[in-house]
């Protein structure tokens, strides 16, 4: 059983006036993404992960940001994440690993105090290896030395393989959650926002399962190469078709990789994103880049 994000602010709104907390809260009150999860599902009031079913985000949720960025931003992470302490091990493996990688390349790298040297080493990283030396480097020269000690935490639970593959992604993504509310707290009151949305966009950037949202809805003519008939997309070819033409203008390397990787995300299922992501991976040796969505 899984909830559709409209249907989960829905709730979010009629019950929440809108916002979520930060923090634990009693029944028939204020609410965080978990506790308001709970009551989409129809479940007894909780945040407890495990009853959930879905890898523990509360740091990430208690990053002291306001309530309404926190609802309109947490929602589409929980939503993606819905059942994925049970997605087979592989899966869950290569999810924690986009998620380690891209909290050391954007949260760690920016930890106020970081030598020039270590920051750029964190940002081209692209192994669970290399995120994780990044990491141990960046927490000798840093004065948030506890977030970058928790990504370095979460790089080797990542990379624990076999019989303890179902723990080492719970724990390793525990780790992922930590790191960037240390970050936060490190970073002051002004760029507590910047790392909890950067927070949320390596979350959804990982994971095949997220939705495309705040996208603008158009239905556009392409003509066809020998000019014979008005092509018109639909379905997840227009879904490709808008993300393309909303936001493939803008400048930046990454930022066009980002685009890539959505239209791919719309052009396949789950499971192909997948094997996609496998073959690249195989071929290349290096992890395939989500690219940044700014």
């Amino acid at each position: 059983m899984a909830i559709e994000l409209t249907e989960f602010r829905e709730v979010i709104g009629a019950r929440f006036h809108g916002e979520l907390g930060s923090g634990s809260h009693s029944p028939d009150g204020a609410a965080c993404a978990l506790e308001a999860y709970s009551q989409a599902m129809g479940l007894e009031w909780t945040d407890n992960p495990s009853i959930l079913r879905i890898w523990d985000v509360r740091p990430i949720n208690d990053i002291d940001v306001p309530a309404k960025l926190r609802a309109e931003r947490m929602p589409p992470l929980i939503v993606a994440y819905q059942g994925c302490m049970d997605w087979p091990a592989q899966r869950k493996n290569r999810t924690i690993m986009r998620i380690v990688i891209g909290t050391v390349n954007r949260i760690i790298a920016d930890l106020p105090g970081l030598q020039v040297e270590i920051a750029a080493l964190c940002r081209s990283a692209r192994t669970l290896h290399e995120a994780e030396a990044a990491a141990e480097s960046a927490a000798e020269s840093a004065s948030a030395r506890e977030a970058a000690w928790a990504a370095a935490s979460a790089a080797r639970a990542s990379a624990a393989r076999a019989a303890a593959a179902r723990a080492s992604a719970a724990r390793a993504s525990a780790w992922a959650a930590w790191a960037a509310w240390a970050a936060a707290e490190a970073a002051g009151a002004e760029a507590r926002a910047r790392v909890f949305c950067a927070a949320c966009e390596i979350w959804l950037d990982a994971t095949p399962n997220t939705p495309i949202w705040g996208r603008k809805k158009r239905r556009r003519e392409a003509t066809m190469p020998d000019d014979r008939s008005p092509f018109i997309p639909h379905g997840p070819i227009l879904d490709a078709v808008e993300v393309a033409f909303n936001w493939a203008g803008a400048d930046g390397v990454h930022h066009k990789q980002w685009c890539i990787n959505a239209m791919l995300r719309c052009l396949l299922t789950c499971s192909q994103y997948d094997d996609y992501c496998v073959a690249w991976e195989n071929e290349h040796g290096n992890p395939w880049d989500t690219g940044a969505p700014s």
